[in-house]
């Protein structure tokens, strides 16, 4: 990894890479580092994504395994001892507004009106407001087809972790089964989920 101290800090993840190795998490090992010129010696997953892998094997099999590991990582976390930013109001709108800033008015050149502007507005708020009174866990943020590696062993591993976040315990399940890249029929979500459920209740994530 070649990641130049004055565009990116390398700490977060060779913090939690190191929190997925104690867990038994499938991540990029770090096996050397020199932070203060941004390089890291990491171990190679491979080269076949979720996403790839979905064109070639099961995929109830491979979602499993990526709910499997995403219980892992938030009964892992739950053990403690590490800090993590909170997923808190200001952040949540903040990553709400790049729909508005970005997508509508940037790529479509749509500007909302006084009346859309507050239906927004309020919809972000119920949203944001559901958000943070969900337990709070490990938040890994883009929990999905892209980031999770098939690997040469055989496991399921973990890329692009360094902006985990403290926050509600829905957001990775619903960036893994609502993926912008891979979409599937309602039913089959809603057994994925289902699945997650059963998972997370014996691993004593819920009663």
């Amino acid at each position: 990894m070649d990641a130049p101290p004055g565009r990116e800090d390398c700490r977060p993840f060779v913090h939690i890479a190191g929190l997925f190795e104690s867990w038994g998490i499938t991540a990029p090992r770090v096996h050397a580092q020199n932070l203060r010129q941004g390089f890291l010696l990491l171990s190679d997953l491979g080269t076949i994504t979720f996403a790839q892998a979905l064109e070639r094997r099961d995929a109830d099999g491979l979602y499993h395994a990526a709910i499997d590991t995403l219980v892992a990582i938030q009964a892992g976390a739950q053990r403690g001892g590490y800090s993590l930013p909170a997923y808190d109001r200001g952040l949540l709108q903040t990553e709400m507004n790049l729909f508005r800033d970005w997508l509508l008015e940037r790529h479509l050149g749509i500007r909302l009106d006084r009346a859309a502007s507050t239906a927004w507005a309020a919809l972000c708020a119920e949203l944001i407001d559901s958000a943070l009174e969900q337990p709070r866990v490990f938040v890994h943020r883009d929990y999905h087809s892209r980031n999770l590696m098939c690997s040469p062993h055989g496991d399921l591993g973990v890329l692009d972790f360094q902006d985990a976040v403290a926050g509600p315990v829905t957001y990775d399940l619903v960036s893994l089964l609502r993926d912008c890249y891979v979409a599937w029929p309602p039913e089959q979500v809603a057994r994925w989920r289902d699945y997650y459920l059963q998972t997370a209740g014996s691993a004593g994530r819920f009663p």
